[in-house]
């Protein structure tokens, strides 16, 4: 059996998300299972000293930009991978999920194979301050990071997990191995 390795996209900065908690719990219990995997990040002031992380330094401070920068450097760190004979899996979630687009058409290009699993962990939620620009930018995250990547989850993933039954029935993609993967930091 041929050795894969494991990637899981974040594209956030991580000393600043919400999420800190349960990524690292879920990093905990895949390394425990053996599985060769790397969490590839970003920081704002500094990274968290966690096994398994990899922080990418995106150094903008543009607003709008911030992705952009990390789908660069995340392209650049993940064509390493791409190299070797092994097989390569990329876990993503909707807002990544274009990073592991371009790494599997890349590696189609060299006759490499790139698995992709994405991981639908939340919904989109609009918090309205009554401002144009915040509405702009809610349809503009809607339609690329929830609306396509259930589209293209159909064509272009190998497999997926979810938070919960209800919102695996609401993506669909049904055809493919999926499993409901709960966010709470228990390992169970």
């Amino acid at each position: 059996m041929k050795k894969a390795s494991f990637i899981w996209l974040d594209a956030n900065r991580f000393d600043r998300c919400q999420h800190r908690t349960r990524s690292v719990a879920m990093m905990r219990h895949l390394t425990r299972l053996g599985l060769p995997i790397t969490y590839v990040t970003s920081f704002d002031e500094k990274p968290e000293a966690c096994p398994g992380f990899h922080y990418l330094p995106v150094r903008t401070r543009l607003k709008g930009i911030f992705r952009l920068a990390f789908m660069i450097e995340a392209l650049r760190y993940i064509r390493e991978f791409l190299r070797g004979r092994e097989s390569v899996v990329l876990l993503t979630f909707p807002q990544t999920l274009h990073i592991a687009l371009i790494a599997k058409m890349w590696a189609g290009l060299r006759g490499k194979r790139v698995h992709i699993h994405l991981d639908f962990r939340t919904v989109p939620v609009f918090v309205s301050r009554g401002r144009v620009t915040v509405a702009m930018k809610y349809a503009v995250e809607y339609v690329l990071f929830w609306k396509t990547p259930i589209l293209l989850n159909r064509f272009f993933v190998s497999s997926n997990s979810f938070i919960t039954e209800r919102m695996r029935r609401e993506v669909g993609g049904a055809s493919q191995p999926f499993c409901v993967w709960t966010s709470g930091v228990e390992a169970e």
